[in-house]
């Protein structure tokens, strides 16, 4: 796509055998509009809204710009964030990753945070990778139980 427009999509399933039979056609997704911004960022790897934690200081960007963002993790400098598809990122808030099903916590800068931190007057701990520690765990030798949620659970 390099073209500022509208655009739809449609996936079917082929069979690789020796017939090459054809699956039947999805229906068409959702239009996305590709815009200008969003094409000069893929072409030269520029965020042209200047989005992102630490862009301008102000945490969360604003949405409905007309750029369309491919979701997922970016890391800079500071460390790793997460981008929604609509260009806004968790700030002072876990977060659920779909792919994975694991949960992050995010500072108020919008960076993941690792090892331990209170919220909400309980303790939690995410590991090196951000993932957010459940259940009976070891942590530097010492066992610990956090509950469904991740709070340390008190012994």
């Amino acid at each position: 796509m390099k073209v500022v427009g509208s655009y739809s999509f449609r996936v079917r399933a082929l069979k690789k055998d020796s017939s090459y039979i054809d699956g039947s056609w999805s229906d068409y997704s959702e239009d996305m509009y590709i815009s200008a911004d969003y094409l000069e960022f893929l072409e030269k790897g520029i965020d042209t809204q200047n989005s992102g934690p630490g862009a301008d200081g102000s945490g969360q960007t604003t949405s409905g710009t007309g750029v369309v963002y491919t979701a997922g993790w970016v890391q800079d400098g500071s460390g790793w964030w997460y981008r929604k598809s609509d260009g806004t990122y968790p700030v002072n808030t876990w977060f659920q990753d779909t792919v994975s099903g694991s949960w992050y916590y995010f500072n108020e800068q919008g960076y993941m945070v690792t090892g331990w931190f209170e919220w909400n007057g309980n303790w939690y701990y995410c590991g090196e990778k951000g993932t957010m520690y459940s259940g009976d765990c070891t942590i530097d030798g010492v066992s610990y139980h956090f509950d469904q949620s991740g709070a340390l659970i008190a012994s």
